[in-house]
């Protein structure tokens, strides 16, 4: 049995918490693994007496309690020791005077506990030597338990029950607690990591290895499986080939690929075709210019980026030119003598022009006017001239009228 529970405490020692200086530590209670401990069985043997004297009552149970000094000894046992905890209790039970006298002994029952309070062992009721009267008796129990040398850390608590509440305290439990231990000895071991050969499941990387901690129910991993310095687009091989960077106006598109994943080490691109270097096509157009003629662009034909904007040639405006200075008013109509037939004059006194005549007699003196004429191609193409003049008098007076003109 001693053995069954020291491979169960052992196995379940937490092995999550892993890094890279594994070792066996300093604390037999907490290694990777069992191999990290050497066990000699039954190797320390201490034997011990503490008295104790206990009054009880079935009113307070769980606080009729004593502290003896039932501890090991021997130096450096770590707690998770397996201990064989032979015991004696030698006992009297006295419910007589000065207590109420009518307690039965065979109500009287006992545990022992360690500091914490867990129950190590427990007797009773109807103990050996004890009876249904409140007669003092004495008597002893022994027993063997395995446990752990840290429930005896300080000691150990005997703790009295009566399991009928009489008046008044119920009595004394008196007596003895003979003990032996026999305790396992942990030795810790020096165990070295190893450092094994394995695969990553990574392609990139070579020589994959990982360190483990050897133990014999399994290996714990120290360091997971991994190499040095991956392959990189830097230090890899790779493959460059064609391929299609869908745009259409690159040319002769490549790519380079890492060989172990083909991760991209250079993407697909290829030979910008602009303006300067592409086909492009020369079409015909229309600027909007109605003073030109024969308009024509020039088109990229991968995206039709304009490389030549439409236009086209100048063709010859109409001369806007016509004339007139300082009028006359009575020097009689003027002629304004356009260059060109067929504009049109517009102004302040445009009212005072019929067809390229100007009336100058019907204008006012001292006032400036302007006349703007207008021409126009066939096609749209225009053109205009201002100018401004001003209107003299210069006609005689006769008696109140003007000359008739004989």
């Amino acid at each position: 049995m001693k053995n069954i529970i020291l491979f169960i405490l052992l196995s379940t020692l937490p092995c999550t918490v892993l890094f890279a200086d594994l070792t066996c530590g300093t604390d037999p209670c907490d290694v990777p693994c069992d191999d990290c401990v050497t066990i000699t069985p039954d190797a320390i043997v201490e034997n011990g007496s503490a008295p104790f004297s206990i009054v009880y009552d079935g009113a307070t149970n769980g606080s009729n309690t004593q502290t003896v000094t039932a501890t090991i000894q021997m130096p450096n046992v770590p707690p998770c020791a397996l201990v064989d905890f032979d015991y004696t209790v030698n006992y009297t039970i006295d419910p007589s005077t000065p207590f109420n006298g009518s307690s039965w002994t065979s109500e009287a029952s006992f545990e022992i506990q360690d500091l914490a309070g867990t129950v190590i062992t427990s007797q009773g009721p109807s103990l050996p030597g004890s009876a249904n009267n409140a007669t003092p008796i004495s008597g002893s129990v022994s027993g063997t338990v395995i446990t752990m040398a840290g429930a005896f850390a300080g000691g150990v608590v005997i703790s009295v029950f009566d399991s009928f509440n009489d008046a008044n305290e119920d009595g004394t439990f008196s007596g003895t607690l003979d003990y032996t231990f026999t305790i396992d000895e942990y030795v810790l071991n020096d165990i070295q990591q190893i450092t094994q050969a394995c695969d990553d499941g990574d392609a990139c990387t070579s020589p994959d290895v990982k360190v483990i901690f050897p133990c014999s129910t399994g290996d714990v991993v120290c360091e997971p499986c991994s190499s040095g310095a991956p392959e990189t687009c830097a230090t890899g091989p790779a493959t460059t080939q064609a391929c299609d960077d869908g745009d259409p106006c690159t040319a002769n598109d490549m790519e380079q690929l890492l060989d172990c994943d083909g991760t991209v080490c250079m993407p697909c691109a290829g030979t910008l075709q602009d303006c300067a270097s592409g086909p492009a096509t020369t079409q015909a157009c229309d600027d909007g210019d109605p003073c030109t003629e024969n308009d024509m662009e020039q088109l990229l034909d991968c995206d039709g980026t304009v490389c030549m904007p439409c236009a086209g040639m100048m063709v010859a405006s109409p001369d806007p030119t016509f004339t007139i200075s300082t009028v006359q008013q009575c020097g009689g109509p003027v002629d304004l003598e356009p260059v060109t037939a067929g504009g049109v004059f517009t102004g302040s006194g445009a009212s005072l022009v019929s067809g390229t005549i100007f009336d100058a007699l019907n204008a006012a003196p001292g006032v400036t006017y302007n006349l703007t004429y207008t021409v126009s191609t066939p096609g749209g193409c225009m053109d205009n001239l201002t100018i401004s003049f001003m209107v003299v008098n210069d006609c005689d007076a006769d008696g109140g009228s003007f000359p008739s003109g004989n």
